[in-house]
């Protein structure tokens, strides 16, 4: 029991030491700088450009770009702002 308690320590301070790294997309690097539209259309050419990334507009809006487009096109009339003259 002694050794699973020892073992278990010793691996928390090992992952406290080394610290934790995580893999961020660079497209989502600069979505603080990004406005929206931008970040879709780096997310289409990811999809595009690099294989690697192959997905990510799927994956980060969990649906296929033609699907996102569709719906855009039905809801656009709605959400688009109006220009109001006084």
């Amino acid at each position: 029991m002694s050794v699973v308690r020892l073992s278990c320590c010793m691996r928390t301070k090992i992952i406290q030491k080394r610290g934790k790294k995580w893999w961020v997309r660079p497209s989502l690097q600069s979505r603080k700088v990004a406005n929206g539209s931008k970040l879709l259309n780096e997310l289409r050419e990811d999809d595009e450009l690099n294989f690697e990334l192959r997905g990510s507009f799927h994956n980060f809006l969990r649906m296929s770009s033609s699907d996102f487009e569709y719906i855009l096109c039905k809801i656009e009339p709605i959400i688009k702002k109006n220009l109001i003259l006084l």
